[in-house]
């Protein structure tokens, strides 16, 4: 009987308020994650009639007006225009680079995304510990009064229309009926009349005059709403949503005072003082809907967490318990069905639009967005054109990305930033992603996998996880990439409690290496859930840094490869990899430039055969 390691169970819907306050520095690169996540296409990922060499740079910029510039001044970005010059350009702030269908010249196509999560949603909190947010007929009339295409339209964010509460893109996991209502403005007014929210007797109205201001029936005081949201320059789609809310709900006299504070004191208000009516915020809901369970569960309705609502079901609670627990699909998928028919009628908060997790790019032509099997929204683009350029050397097409700051550390281990992870995701293939088709996840690096169960010291049940890896995978020196290598990474995570993935490993009681190919990792959590913490792991190749000393302090792209002439350290099993030359003057903060492996069509093919990528069914 395995011995339980105590951890905190990792939060897949931490908001922004609750990364600032709790997630400063390590954890900061788990919302990062839940951002690039897991994506590399596979088969479509590269041209089909030719392994052409291409280059991928990434230099650090500095932004200005509009525009984005490299520290040289040469590189000029508008993310919402088609790219001119003899650069292939894309804006750092939308999503990794992953994998592309390349050639030099024109007509090439390049696709960045996250497959697997929905990006940040933007969301109207109801405070349902106070009136009038405690009423069901008060939430289901204001829920009327949400204009998520008027807000779209207004906003100058790239934004698409929300889904459903869980934006899954799979119909198993989804109810056909569980959708927040449709904007209709006469149909708030008459709600709120039926509600007994009305105008002072002799009042000129209340629907298209502000001098008709409602009173709240259970205290005959005029109605005021406190509605917050961050500032217009830190969350700029949950500004223009508090705004435009507040603007037609004063119209409909419900009298709305929209309050922008600063990361701060936002966090204060909302997740120490609760002291709220309406809260429009961003959450990160992963295409699976687990993260409704720490979004809104009653247990996690205490001070610093992001159970906003305050809403306390018990019918939810054990829709939500099966979710989270649930050790095998099935289970889990009957309590998403049953957690989001709840929440349609009870409404704790509405969902209102999120960012795109896909985008394309056609070379000079207008780009355009790939089909989203499951999903009626749409997505966005950014101006890009893949060419030759006379920087390159061997007729290599060069496709540069621009990062918002410099590289400062690419350890797997201790790396923070953005750009540093858009890098470590280009080098390393995860063991799975999320699954856009049936399934809980689909294979990478791992070919198949089992789901059990195990008992602990106390007696209660956990979860275990048996993956069988694929076969012939090495890493970029050549060396095998075995079930060794993931063991070793588990390990040296779990004795460093500053590490990145360390909330994960310390879930995680014991890993049994059965041979090359498989290994059993023992969770002492319950549900298939599991499987999803394993999606983040960036893996280490054993034979390189089970000797470079205290790991959080390892440089391997200083070092040059003991094996393989050219070749950093900094060894990865993806189709992108970083020379020597690829370090700009040697140094990482003056930008990588990374070559696609000789080759990786023959590993694309062996991974699998998705052409998710390239739009076709």
């Amino acid at each position: 009987m395995r011995k339980q390691i105590p951890g905190r169970v990792p939060n897949p819907c931490e908001s922004s308020l609750h990364r600032k306050r709790h997630q400063q520095g390590k954890t900061v690169f788990l919302t990062l994650l839940l951002g690039l996540a897991v994506c590399l296409s596979l088969e479509g990922c590269v041209s089909k009639e030719t392994d052409s060499p291409v280059i991928l740079k990434i230099l650090p910029t500095t932004a200005g007006g509009g525009a984005i510039t490299d520290s040289s001044g040469n590189l000029q970005i508008d993310p919402l225009q088609l790219a001119d010059g003899n650069r292939a350009d894309i804006a750092p702030d939308l999503g990794l680079l992953s994998a592309s269908v390349m050639k030099t010249g024109s007509g090439s196509m390049l696709e960045a995304r996250a497959p697997g999560e929905s990006g940040p949603v933007t969301c109207v909190f109801f405070n349902l510990r106070v009136s009038p947010g405690s009423d069901p007929a008060f939430r289901h009339a204001l829920a009327l009064a949400v204009d998520r295409e008027g807000i779209v339209d207004r906003s100058t964010v790239p934004l698409v229309q929300t889904m459903r509460f869980a934006p899954s893109t799979l119909q198993d996991w989804d109810v056909s009926d569980a959708v927040a209502p449709s904007f209709d403005s006469g149909g708030a007014v008459s709600a709120f009349d039926a509600a007994g929210y009305l105008s002072p007797p002799g009042s000129s109205g209340h629907a298209k005059d502000k001098s008709g201001t409602r009173l709240d029936p259970t205290t005959g005081k005029p109605l005021a709403i406190r509605l917050l949201t961050p500032t217009k320059e830190t969350a700029p789609s949950a500004w223009e949503t508090g705004r435009t809310l507040a603007d037609t709900l004063n119209d409909m006299g419900v009298t709305t005072a929209h309050v922008a504070l600063s990361e701060a004191l936002l966090s204060k208000a909302t997740m120490q003082q609760r002291a709220f009516d309406l809260l429009v915020t961003e959450v990160a809901l992963a295409q699976r809907p687990f993260g409704l369970y720490p979004l809104l569960h009653s247990s996690r309705d205490t001070e610093w967490t992001n159970a906003f609502s305050g809403i306390r079901n018990n019918e939810l609670d054990d829709a939500l318990e099966m979710l989270w627990t649930g050790n095998d699909e099935p289970t889990a998928q009957a309590g998403s069905k049953r957690t989001l028919s709840r929440l349609s009628e009870l409404l704790p908060y509405i969902p209102v639009c999120t960012r795109p997790n896909r985008m394309g790019f056609w070379g000079t032509d207008q780009p355009r967005v790939p089909h989203q099997r499951g999903n009626d929204d749409a997505g966005t683009w950014a101006g890009i054109r893949v060419s030759d350029d006379a920087e390159s050397s061997s007729g290599k097409g060069v496709l540069t990305l621009a990062a918002a700051g410099g590289l400062l550390d690419l350890n797997p281990l201790t790396a923070h930033g953005a750009d540093e992870w858009r890098v470590l995701r280009l080098i390393n293939l995860p063991l799975l992603e999320a699954s856009d088709g049936p399934g809980l996840a689909r294979p990478i690096l791992a070919e198949k996998w089992e789901i059990g169960e195990w008992t602990g010291a106390d007696g209660s049940p956990h979860t275990k996880i048996t993956l069988n890896l694929r076969a012939g995978v090495k890493w970029q020196d050549g060396t095998a990439f075995t079930a060794h290598d993931i063991a070793f990474m588990i390990t040296a995570v779990q004795t460093r409690p500053d590490a990145n993935f360390h909330t994960i490993t310390n879930r995680i009681d014991e890993v049994e290496v059965k041979n090359d190919r498989t290994l059993t990792i023992w969770f002492n959590d319950l549900g298939c859930r599991c499987l999803f913490d394993l999606a983040w792991f960036s893996l280490l190749p054993e034979h390189l840094w089970k000797d470079a000393g205290d790991p959080m302090t390892y440089h391997p792209w200083e070092k040059a490869s003991p094996t393989t002439k050219g070749m950093t350290e900094l060894v990865g099993n993806g189709i992108w990899r970083l020379s020597q030359n690829g370090l700009a003057e040697g140094r990482l903060d003056k930008g990588v430039s990374l070559e696609r492996v000789p080759g990786s069509e023959t590993l694309l093919r062996l991974l699998g055969s998705s052409n998710r990528m390239s739009g076709t069914e």
